[in-house]
């Protein structure tokens, strides 16, 4: 998994500190199915990772779930079967996220 930074923001909320926003591109190489892929408040250097939004890139008929409580991202085909090792290589997705 490699991770490319597009952008990434911020804004001061009163009484609550800076929130950063973000938007990265995340290679999918390496894809083992039952452990996925995690991604958590140290992928996006934030303190507390609010939430993920990703978006396939190139991903024709693959869902991505995005599990909060442990980061993990595990990829479904439309049939709700978890895809095969290494299935996602070459392919990437766009993810938005927002924390603290």
């Amino acid at each position: 998994m490699t991770v490319t930074e597009i952008e990434r923001f911020n804004i001061l909320l009163p009484g609550r500190g800076r929130m950063f926003f973000g938007i990265v591109e995340i290679a999918l190489d390496g894809y083992v199915n039952g452990t996925g892929f995690v991604l958590t408040k140290d992928t996006f250097k934030v303190r507390n990772l609010i939430q993920v939004f990703m978006q396939p890139v190139d991903l024709a008929e693959i869902h991505l779930d995005w599990n909060p409580a442990d980061g993990v991202v595990t990829a479904y085909t439309t049939g709700g079967v978890e895809v095969i090792n290494d299935a996602l290589d070459g392919l990437s997705v766009r993810v938005m996220y927002w924390g603290f």
